[in-house]
């Protein structure tokens, strides 16, 4: 049953699918660190050594809980306590940049990952992890990685020992904090690659196969969640889900036996993983970089309570950061009115595989899990490319209707490829709603209608936002500017206008060689819309043209005069220069408050001169010849 074996193991496969050096982990940037330039001997390399837990004993009472049907349980968190302020060694660089470096190990494990109760990196700064044969590295983290919790958490490194190198340029003055809190010491689970990438059974199938074709939207709001609670580590499915302000709050929902038992510390190192699919219908060779699109964190909002032995069995979080617009996120709409459903879908990661599709053509029936009458009853049907099922990995999972909203999340059930007719059941979206209990804290009511409209079904939304750039702001008079659409969430029709601008207007996506043929600032404007949305957008006084300085010298010879020409000039500093480089006389911190300037030259002798001018747009030069008689 979904329920109680939906609990997996971390998904060792993946690590050794991996390209050297390939990322799978949380919102990071890539790229190497900066000791595997310098070649830095790992053996100078300061460790740390964890002690090995009593195998022996874990396994005995793994054996027990198995019989009681209890979860699989694949790792042990250990304690480690260390950081930056009491371990590991610290470089200097040639260039005042500077590295940090510690070694974590733990005997015989077969893979860790840290989890850090104090975690803040500088703007600037990098931290990467990695093993000893640099086979498994993820990075780098950023002072993007921050949460105000001051907590963080790494997916696995395969191996019993790991490195964590920080690096902080010379420019960065703030002051880094990291302390590892504990280890998770995985000692089975890992060889055989039973849970994640490629580990569902083989009548599943893909969410791009044909089956999935008019679910295109919906996918895009489901994601893998990693769990950790109760000292151990499990795969679960969750959906993004859409509220009545439509403002794109990142509430997310699953189960409430995926959530119950996990602390607030638990929940802040929560992984999620987006847009975890194959490309096509068939399934990819390797994970390659299929994991990259994940976050970390999330706080707990309302649940439905008691592990769903009772109730509908609901998790409702808040996602710690909104989700990256590079993941084209969907919020999910919903339908709490009750009502049965002809036929409809279930988008879930079995087993924390490459996301699935399962298909219904039975109606749903209202039916019980345990006593009250809380769930939805659902028969699979077989279609083109398999017979979807749900697995472990699935619980939490949103079911949807023909209409494409959320009725239900996957509590557990009867149903794999060796059983594809058995039953499975889904929590109803709208027990979830609000009676699971009598406050906001048992309901989704409060959250998903805080503008009290009292709708009974609200529709999916992906996130949309209009945004462009140019390639320059600042532009000289003359030239011309090109604009890229940067907006998301479409596809839309676009309508540019161009304020004293040549074409004024356009409808391309993209317009380029747009001219401005006068001094001054200037607002663009961009409107997109579908036929559910027309958004707009305007960046005032967004480009500025500008031209030269001119400089010009009286027919005396005795002042130099500059005309700004109503440019676009804030301050200035003029500078004259005899023909060796000397510096003979400075004009500086002008402000502006006029379009001509006067500065005396009856100090100069005859010669040749150099004027500089910089400015806020530049710097100008110009060569004056000065003749006295």
């Amino acid at each position: 049953m979904k329920r109680t074996a939906f609990i997996i193991y971390f998904s060792f496969a993946m690590l050794l699918l991996m390209q050297a050096f390939s990322l799978k982990s949380q919102i990071s940037i890539g790229g190497i660190p900066c000791s595997f330039e310098y070649n830095f001997s790992k053996a100078a390399i300061p460790t740390v050594a964890i002690s090995k837990p009593n195998i022996t004993q874990l396994l005995l009472e793994d054996n027990i809980a198995a019989k009681n049907g209890e979860a699989y349980r694949m790792g042990i968190l250990l304690p480690v306590n260390k950081g930056i302020h009491n371990s590991g060694s610290w470089t200097n660089l040639k260039n005042g940049d500077k590295i940090w470096q510690l070694r974590v190990q733990s005997k015989d494990a077969l893979a860790t990952a840290f989890y850090f109760d104090s975690f803040y990196l500088p703007k600037g700064s990098k931290l990467f992890v990695y093993n000893d044969d640099r086979a498994s590295l993820i990075g780098a983290f950023t002072a993007n990685n921050n949460h105000k919790s001051g907590m963080f958490a790494t997916s696995l490194i395969l191996g019993d020992a790991a490195i964590l190198e920080y690096y902080q340029p010379f420019s960065v003055t703030d002051t880094v904090i990291l302390n590892i809190a504990e280890i998770n010491y995985a000692y089975r689970g890992v060889n055989n690659y039973k849970y994640g990438f490629g580990s569902s059974e083989s009548c599943e199938v893909n969410m791009n196969c044909a089956e999935g074709n008019n679910w295109q939207l919906e996918k895009k709001g489901v994601c893998r969640i990693n769990i950790r609670k109760s000292g151990g580590t499990y795969w679960c499915t969750g959906s993004l889900v859409n509220n009545t302000l439509q403002d794109y709050t990142p509430y997310l929902l699953t189960a409430d036996h995926c959530g119950n038992g996990a602390s607030a510390s638990d929940i802040a190192q929560w992984m999620f993983y987006f847009n975890y699919e194959a490309t096509s219908c068939s399934n990819p060779s390797s994970e390659g970089g299929l994991a990259a699109q994940s976050m970390t964190g999330a706080i707990k909002i309302a649940n439905g309570g008691n592990s769903g032995n009772t109730g509908s069995d609901f998790f409702l979080l808040k996602l710690n950061n909104n989700v990256p617009d590079a993941y084209n996120p969907c919020f999910l709409g919903w339908d709490r009115s009750g009502d049965s459903s002809l036929t409809g879908v279930s988008i879930h990661h079995p087993a924390g595989d490459i996301k699935k599709i399962s298909t219904y053509t039975v109606p749903l029936v209202t039916a019980a899990y345990q006593t009250a009458l809380s769930h939805w009853k659902v028969y699979w049907s077989a279609t083109a490319n398999g017979n979807g099922v749900t697995e472990g990995g699935s619980s939490g999972s949103p079911i949807f209707n023909a209409s494409g909203r959320i009725i239900g999340t996957l509590t557990g059930g009867q149903s794999d490829c060796s059983n594809p007719t058995g039953e499975d059941y889904y929590g109803k979206f709208d027990w979830h709603w609000d009676k699971d209990g009598s406050t906001a804290a048992e309901h989704l009511k409060e959250w998903l209608d805080p503008s009290g409209s009292n709708v009974k079904q609200l529709n999916s939304i992906l996130y949309k936002k209009v945004d462009f750039e140019a390639n320059t702001t600042l532009v000289k008079l003359g030239s011309s500017v090109n604009f890229t659409n940067k907006s998301i969430g479409g596809p839309f029709l676009y309508q540019w206008s161009f304020e004293n601008g040549t074409p004024a207007t356009s409808i391309s996506e993209n317009p380029i060689n747009i001219s401005f043929p006068a001094i001054g600032f200037y607002d663009v404007s961009l409107k997109a819309s579908n036929i559910d949305t027309v958004i707009n957008l305007t960046k005032t006084d967004y480009i500025r043209v500008w031209d030269d300085i001119k400089i010009y010298v009286t027919n005396s010879n005795s002042h130099l005069w500059v005309d700004l020409g109503n440019n676009l000039y804030t301050y200035f500093n003029l500078y004259v220069f005899d023909v060796s480089g000397k510096k003979l006389l400075a004009f500086e911190n002008n402000t502006i408050n006029q379009n001509t300037y006067s500065f005396n030259l009856n100090c100069l002798s005859s010669g040749v001169y150099f004027i500089r001018i910089n400015s806020n747009l530049g710097t100008y030069n110009k060569k004056i010849v000065i003749i006295r008689p």
